[in-house]
């Protein structure tokens, strides 16, 4: 649809940014401002986050699919540990099920792209507080002083764990709590309908992103906001 290009084309051209900022990271010169740039285009990209995902009308947009709670049947013989069944029909008929409801744009198409790109921003952030805090390690293991010029300093590691932080609470309470503690849709059907929207892009990102969680303290507040989300 040319709402969702619209949005795509958003997020690339700020990402576009981004990147060419990260390509030339490695120039002392435009070290600092690099970083800055990099913190205004996830900072803009947030704020837009913020406003797309307090819409009125967020889950409709979305066309949330709705689930019956039933599954073909089979009428074969039952599975068990060492004797496994894999029934192709009652999988080629959930296919088909899915097939109908497929649209343009896409289920859940709204919500992926915001979820992406909050994910998204939160790891990129927490990989860089990470690397930094192992240079650092490394160097004073060693007897050795990071260069400055190439390093980040204090401020900068709040910064990005700010931009972490934020991009978190976006995925927890802007997205799936508020959606899902909406008083319009407190019935089962409907909280299985707004669960459906969020579960698969945090299952996905929480696997990607799994060295990184593993890395980080365990009271740490992104982490448990991160697992919170699940």
């Amino acid at each position: 649809s040319q709402m969702r290009t619209l949005l795509l084309s958003y997020f690339n051209i700020l990402q576009e940014c981004e990147s060419q900022n990260e390509s030339n990271r490695n120039r002392t010169i435009n070290f600092h401002t690099n970083l800055r740039v990099n913190k205004c285009v996830r900072q803009i990209k947030l704020h837009a986050v913020e406003r797309l995902a307090s819409m009125p009308r967020f889950l409709s947009l979305n066309f949330p699919i709705k689930y019956t709670g039933t599954y073909p049947k089979y009428s074969g013989e039952k599975s068990t540990w060492y004797s496994q069944h894999h029934d192709v029909e009652s999988g080629s008929d959930l296919q088909s099920m899915m097939i109908e409801a497929d649209r343009d744009p896409q289920c859940f198409w709204l919500s992926e792209i915001l979820m992406d790109e909050c994910f998204d921003i939160c790891q990129r952030s927490c990989e860089a507080i990470i690397i930094e805090a192992q240079a650092q390690s490394k160097a004073a293991r060693r007897g050795r002083k990071v260069d400055d010029q190439l390093s980040l300093s204090r401020s900068d590691l709040l910064r990005l764990e700010s931009i972490a932080y934020h991009s978190i609470i976006c995925v927890y309470e802007l997205l799936i709590k508020r959606h899902a503690m909406d008083s319009r849709f407190q019935s089962i059907a409907c909280n299985t309908r707004v669960a459906g929207m969020f579960v698969g892009s945090v299952l996905e990102h929480v696997v990607n992103a799994a060295s990184v969680l593993a890395t980080m303290e365990g009271n740490h507040r992104v982490r448990c906001l991160w697992f919170l989300s699940l």
